[in-house]
């Protein structure tokens, strides 16, 4: 049995399983959250006056998926605590883990909720780009020769 189709296998820890699964909740309610930012901003006519009603809407979704993130982020972070304390366990039983790994566990995942800074740093700018894009038809339209004359 596979925990929600990471190929880790459940039947060794109850941890590896909800890490995998966190994991793959986290990656999957990126690419949802992206999508549906992305697809409601990309919606807004580029005719027109500009309408305040798209922008807001792309500032709610934006704000919600940054809160959806933080959570999954948060999640993710507990469970690497968790792993974190069943390796110092399996150490003490006599069972090196971090030797069959060939890494340190304890220091790769001692960056806390900064481990995936990146990725954060990644969704943080889509995100705001998902705003912005209601304000290009305002830009496009200021920018035309036809308005400098």
């Amino acid at each position: 049995m596979t925990a929600a189709g990471s190929g880790a296998s459940c039947g060794s820890t109850s941890s590896q399983c909800r890490a995998a699964a966190q994991a793959d909740s986290r990656l999957l309610a990126y690419c949802g959250w992206a999508v549906t930012s992305c697809g409601t901003a990309a919606a807004i006519p580029f005719e027109g006056a500009f309408d305040l009603f798209p922008f807001v809407l792309a500032v709610l979704v934006a704000l919600v998926s940054w809160l959806l993130v933080l959570h999954y982020n948060r999640r993710t972070t507990g469970a690497r605590n968790d792993a974190k304390h069943l390796v110092c366990q399996m150490k003490q039983k006599g069972i090196d883990y971090d030797s069959i790994l060939g890494t340190n566990v304890a220091s790769e995942y001692s960056k806390g909720s900064e481990y995936d800074k990146q990725e954060l740093t990644l969704f943080m700018i889509i995100l705001i780009g998902s705003v912005l894009l209601p304000l290009l038809p305002v830009i496009f339209r200021a920018m035309s020769p036809g308005d400098l004359d």
